[in-house]
């Protein structure tokens, strides 16, 4: 699982961990560590904005949902793409109507990446309502 420190933007090997470069204590299942990762969003730049994306999917919290819906607006490409992997990693439905706008997306790789996120997404659904049938 993919861990980054919310201080200094280490990548960690293991959680709970104490990031050897600043000290802080990392626990990647915490509410708290997900609250940090979004307050760190406005001041970043986009290689972090996007691995905070990447974070925030991996950890498969339906409470990072929002977040990442907000960030498929982003005018980063590589943002947008981390959001839309992310929403797909965490696969909930109430993301369907916001991937499914990218589809149509005039950038070819945001689009590619919508369609097959938004395919995932979908199968996820079906299969969920087939499991509750």
């Amino acid at each position: 699982m993919f861990v980054i420190c919310p201080t200094c933007w280490r990548e960690l090997e293991t959680t709970p961990a104490v990031c050897e470069k600043c000290g802080t204590h990392v626990d990647l299942y915490s509410r708290e560590y997900e609250r940090r990762l979004i307050s760190a969003l406005p001041g970043a730049d986009a290689e972090t904005r996007a691995q905070i994306c990447w974070v925030l999917g991996s950890r498969r919290k339906r409470s990072a949902v929002p977040t990442l819906i907000e960030l498929l607006r982003d005018s980063d490409v590589l943002v947008r793409v981390a959001a839309l992997r992310g929403l797909g990693e965490i696969g909930d439905a109430s993301s369907v109507n916001a991937v499914e706008r990218l589809t149509t997306s005039k950038d070819t790789v945001v689009q590619t990446v919508a369609t097959s996120v938004l395919k995932m997404l979908i199968h996820a659904k079906g299969s969920r309502h087939e499991f509750h049938s």
